[in-house]
């Protein structure tokens, strides 16, 4: 396993940030990693933040040249991160993990990762991603008001190594990209496959309140969600437009 191509910072305000900042200060390879231990400004998706206790958990991004994905096909660079992602993580845990609708990482009914993709469109080309992962790995306790982290070190009862598990799933995503097959059916075929909640009738929630049950019948190309209600009616939610309804400490 390769650990060059790699950048670490003590503190920074978001992995993310640094890396777009280094990259068009730098001429950077595919791969190259920003990883610290603690942020000040840790972004998760909108306008979410990403608690995590200095020094225990991985926060890292890392830049990818997505070429083999068409501008009007993003969405599979966030089912082949969250893929991979989630492979590491279920061979490296020995349980099962899902992927909860778009990209955040369950175990059970808990989230242990999180997933920020930033992309650069030049003309119709798909110039560059940036690729912001936040993996909850040896914190055990957590202070925010999210319903259901879960740690690695929870799941196990024992630490892990960080860079470890970073370099691991570089690998995996990079990997990933290259080989992937192109037939976008395929791909999304595991994406469903590892959905979390993909197998019954669940509780959703509406940004304005209203709740309802449905299943999740597909994941469209463009990344949309398709739900069937109890009626028997197709809904179609972009991100943010929908949410899970989940217990908090389930």
């Amino acid at each position: 396993m390769k650990r060059d191509n790699f950048f670490y910072i003590e503190e920074t305000t978001s992995t993310n940030q640094l890396l777009w900042q280094k990259s068009s200060e730098h001429c950077l390879s595919e791969g190259f990693t920003i990883r610290t231990d603690f942020q000040t400004n840790g972004r998760g998706q909108g306008h979410n933040t990403w608690e995590a206790e200095k020094g225990k958990n991985l926060l890292c991004s890392l830049l990818l040249f997505p070429k083999r994905i068409a501008i009007n096909q993003q969405f599979l660079l966030s089912e082949i991160v969250a893929l991979s992602v989630k492979n590491v993580l279920q061979k490296a845990l020995g349980k099962t993990v899902k992927i909860k609708w778009p990209n955040d990482i369950y175990v059970r009914e808990k989230k242990i990762a999180g997933i920020l993709i930033e992309n650069k469109i030049i003309g119709q080309e798909f110039a560059a991603a940036i690729i912001g992962i936040g993996l909850n790995i040896n914190q055990t306790q957590f202070l925010s008001n999210a319903p259901n982290p879960i740690s690695m070190k929870m799941l196990c009862c024992k630490d892990f190594d960080i860079e470890e598990i970073m370099f691991s799933i570089r690998e995996e995503i990079l990997s990933f990209h290259e080989h992937f097959d192109k037939n976008s059916e395929n791909l999304q075929k595991e994406y469903f496959n590892s959905l979390f909640r993909n197998d019954n009738f669940y509780p959703y929630k509406t940004p304005e309140g209203n709740f309802f049950q449905a299943k999740i019948e597909q994941v469209l190309p463009s990344g949309q969600l398709v739900l069937v209600d109890s009626e028997a009616e197709k809904h179609i939610y972009n991100f943010k437009e929908v949410e899970f309804v989940i217990e908090k400490n389930k």
